[in-house]
């Protein structure tokens, strides 16, 4: 994806090793989508020490999302 759109952001956890991360986050951390989306960056350890959950919400705080990643397991299991 980085050869298809030059510049891009590529988000993931510190911990991790994320193939492709351009910019890494840790529990708390925001980042904005343009002015209506907030992503909030949840450590959220299962399968990885490091995983990240990415709550999501609009510029008023509704229509929430979770996106989890990974929960298939297909990148490691570690307890």
């Amino acid at each position: 994806i980085k050869q298809l759109v030059p510049g891009i952001k590529i988000y993931g956890g510190s911990v991790d090793n994320v193939r492709g991360c351009t910019d890494k986050v840790e529990n708390g951390d925001r980042v904005s989508l343009g002015v209506d989306i907030s992503i909030l960056s949840l450590h959220t350890p299962a399968h990885t020490k490091g995983h990240i959950s990415y709550y999501v919400t609009d510029k008023e705080g509704e229509d929430p999302a979770v996106f989890t990643g990974d929960t298939l397991v297909s990148g490691g299991f570690y307890l």
